[in-house]
């Protein structure tokens, strides 16, 4: 049962071996310590090789063979590769890229999810799948599909048109509403019925900002409500937890809507050891938007690859270290693709467990190390809970899309730039953060932070101000607040609402070719990107521009509402101005579970009755260090630990503190 144990898996694929091997794949599995395993997410034509006749056998034996082995079962829907029967004879199925060309069969992901047809072929099979296995002793949870939006982002087929031109509607009510909301009449686009606007094709120029952005909305709702229908259908025959294996937002999917109605948050990370603090992020993110603990769904157990190589070879012992921050920050699951090396198709570059002739990979020998550990792990990881962040983060999949519209400056990658220039930052202060959505409740929190939000709608501004006026403090900014919901600019006020709000009038609005000299908190730095600047009312100004055409004026505002503060950021600081911004938002009591841990270790703090607990890890392999609060015992090798403790290169220490 997941949260009940600490599951280490890899994704298998028995349809693709002789049904003799299974045996043997068990009996080397139970050897290297794996005790749960992803099944069935491509092996549609292995279950239905012809419309309505389904041979569902070969999975019975192996379900039932590895249940007896004690080893659990992900059991997914194979709706990301239909069979050749169904793009055959059904083609209207297949995706249209933005040039209009439609997709052959073969490869993944190749089909529209609104298809009426595709969608209730894939109704079908997952009903299959879950009324034979709903309550199968195997399956400890399922997963829907595999990696929405991974390959093929929004579909311009014929369905998608109708379905886009009854999103439209159903969105402003009458052509001449949206004809407002986007401003439509600007270069003669107004529209006098729905069914004539336009998906944003491939064209000679830029199509309206509002309708790129409302057209990647769509396509991220189609994608919700597709898998809404497989969810529905699995919980009517079966009570085990449900997820997808969604990739870190790379892509323009709205992951927060798509686990609204999920049990447990997953994914899939595939980094070398010196990026893998990006991956605190998403353990972040899952860990906040979840009660159950999540998984990793998929990692390399040596290198990525698929016709070459992606990321080198692990170094020896990053797996381990990779294996306790994903414990450790909040995890229930992590899992390798894949057991057995591919013997065909397009990823046989990719590192596995098994080598295609069956031989343990150079990666075994790290996997069976954790192993070891999980087990010296999961009755503390099990039991005392992540303790609850002080700190948190907006990410928001609008913002996402708004960027990938209107990205304000040549190559700016929303997520890059709020990775580098705000995520990084918190991390290297050693600050125990959540990061969470648009939606997400903020009364728990001490202290929010709401960069790169260029929408900041009527709702989330009414929560993030209560918020404030109950004690909170709201640091929002740099590149928020500063396009309507519908992608324009404000008339009223540079930042609409926002203005009001933070005691400030907007004066100017620019983009920089370079930085530009500014102070922040009296001390000189510089700040960069696209830049706004404030003539402070009921705020008081904590930076000020000292160059260009902004000099003179804020850039950086503070203001008192009720028992809290709203700081606005309106321009991307360096590193270290930022990080002043923030200890300025904390003020002078810490935040709870605030460590002086070196950069390339992260801490993981958990707390429950009558218990405190640091995971340590060092993900770089340089090694690191970190001063405990108090004296306790490292439960993995068994030995008392105090004061300043330094770690191993990808080094892990599972604190318990005596008090």
């Amino acid at each position: 049962m997941i949260g009940k144990k600490l599951y280490h898996g890899a994704a298998y694929y028995p349809e693709l071996w002789p049904p003799e091997r299974v045996d043997e794949d068990i009996r080397l599995m139970k050897q290297v310590g794996i005790t749960c395993v992803r099944v069935g997410e491509f092996a549609w034509s292995s279950m239905e090789p012809r419309e309505g006749h389904y041979t569902f056998d070969w999975l019975t034996n192996v379900l039932d063979k590895l249940a007896a082995a004690d080893i659990g079962v992900v059991l997914c829907t194979p709706t990301p590769t239909p069979p050749i029967w169904l793009t055959e004879r059904y083609p209207e199925v297949r995706y249209v890229d933005r040039d209009g060309v439609r997709h052959v069969h073969g490869a993944r992901q190749h089909v529209c999810p609104t298809s009426p047809i595709y969608r209730e072929f894939s109704r079908k099979i997952t009903e299959q799948l879950a009324r034979r296995y709903g309550r199968h002793p195997a399956v400890i949870a399922w997963q829907t599909d595999n990696e929405f939006y991974c390959h093929n982002p929004n579909c311009f087929c014929e369905n998608c048109r109708r379905e886009w031109h009854q999103w439209l509607e159903a969105r402003y009510g009458t052509v001449e509403a949206l004809n407002q909301a986007w401003n439509a009449h600007i270069w003669s686009e107004a529209y006098q019925r729905f069914d004539q606007v336009p998906q944003p094709f491939r064209a000679p120029y830029h199509h309206n900002c509002s309708l790129e952005t409302a057209y990647r909305q769509f396509g991220s709702d189609a994608i919700v409500a597709f898998q809404a229908e497989q969810v529905e259908t699995i919980r009517r025959h079966s009570s085990a937890p449900i997820t997808h294996n969604t990739m870190p937002p790379w892509h323009p999917l709205d992951n927060d809507a798509l686990f609204e109605t999920l049990d447990f948050c997953a994914c899939d990370i595939y980094l070398p050891a010196g990026q893998y603090w990006r991956a605190i992020r998403e353990f972040d993110w899952m860990r906040a938007r979840k009660s159950m603990p999540y998984f990793v769904m998929e990692t390399a157990p040596t290198q990525n690859g698929s016709t070459a190589m992606g990321h080198r070879m692990h170094p020896d012992g990053f797996v381990l270290a990779e294996g306790m921050m994903c414990f450790g920050l909040g995890g229930g699951g992590f899992s390798y693709w894949l057991w057995r090396q591919q013997r065909g198709g397009c990823e046989m570059c990719h590192g596995s467990l098994l080598s295609g002739w069956g031989k343990p990979t150079p990666g075994w020998k790290n996997i069976r190390a954790l192993s070891d550990v999980i087990a010296k792990a999961e009755p503390i990881l099990t039991t005392v809970p992540p303790a609850p962040a002080e700190l948190a983060i907006h990410y928001s999949a609008r913002s996402d899309l708004v960027f990938r519209t209107e990205p304000m400056e040549s190559g700016f990658s929303y997520l890059e730039a709020w990775l580098n220039g705000i995520y990084q930052p918190i991390l290297r202060m050693g600050l125990y953060r959540d990061v969470i959505g648009e939606d997400r409740d903020v009364s728990g929190y001490r202290v929010v932070l709401s960069p790169m939000l260029p929408i900041i709608d009527d709702k989330l501004l009414r929560r993030m101000l209560t918020f404030v006026e109950r004690g909170g403090v709201w640091v929002v900014g740099p590149l928020s607040g500063y396009r309507t919901p519908d992608h324009t600019v404000h008339t009223e006020a540079g930042l609409g609402a926002l203005d009001q709000a933070a005691g400030v009038e907007t004066v100017y609005s620019f983009g920089l070719t370079d930085s530009v000299a500014a102070t922040c908190l009296d001390q000189a730095t510089s700040v960069s990107g696209w830049i706004f600047s404030f003539e402070p009312h009921q705020a008081v100004a904590l930076g000020c521009y000292t160059a260009g055409p902004a000099a003179g004026q804020a850039w950086l505002t503070e203001r008192t509402l009720g028992k809290g503060r709203l700081i606005l950021v309106g321009a991307m600081p360096q590193s270290d101005a930022y990080q002043a911004v923030i200890r300025r938002a904390i003020g002078p009591n810490p935040l709870a579970h605030t460590t002086d841990v070196t950069w390339g270790t992260i801490v993981a703090p958990r707390r429950g009755t009558g218990h405190h607990v640091w995971c340590v890890v060092n993900w770089d392999g340089k090694g690191g260090a970190v001063t405990l609060p108090s004296e306790g015992t490292d439960v993995l090798s068994g030995n008392r630990v105090t004061g300043r403790i330094a770690l191993q290169p990808y080094g892990a220490q599972l604190v318990v503190f005596d008090h």
